[in-house]
C-alpha cells in the first residue's frame, strides 16, 4: 500500500512574505509543491471583535508522515499567534503524480 498523501492548508497576512517560506519548505522536502492563491477575505471573531482580514491561502502538498514537522516549521515562522493549519488526506491521486510527490519530500 502506497503511504498517503496529504494537503495542508494555512493563511497568511497579503502583506506577509510567502515566497521565503514557500522556497524553504520546499528546499527542506517538507512538501512537494505549494500553491499561493490570490488575496481573499477572512471573516472572523478575534479577542471579542469581528475581523474582516485580507489573506493569501497556501495550499501544500506533502506525505502523511511529515504533516507534525510541516505544521512545526510554519509554525516557526507564521505571523498569527494561531495559525490555521489544517491536513486533509488525499483519498486520490493519480500515480504518476502520487509518486512525485514522494519523490520530491523527505522521510523522517
Amino acid at each position: 500500500m502506497k503511504e498517503p498523501l496529504y494537503i495542508v492548508f494555512t493563511t497568511v497576512p497579503v502583506s506577509y512574505q510567502v515566497e521565503k517560506l514557500c522556497r524553504l519548505l520546499v528546499r527542506e522536502g517538507l512538501a512537494a509543491c505549494i500553491w499561493v492563491l490570490p488575496p481573499l477575505h477572512a471573516y472572523y471573531i478575534w479577542e471579542k471583535s469581528s475581523v474582516k482580514s485580507r489573506e493569501k491561502l497556501l495550499i501544500m502538498k506533502t506525505r502523511k508522515n511529515l504533516v507534525k514537522a510541516l505544521f512545526q516549521r510554519i509554525q516557526a515562522f507564521h505571523p498569527y499567534q494561531v495559525p490555521e493549519l489544517i491536513a486533509v488526506k488525499a483519498d486520490y491521486a493519480s500515480s504518476t503524480y502520487h509518486q512525485w510527490v514522494l519523490n520530491m519530500t523527505t522521510k523522517m
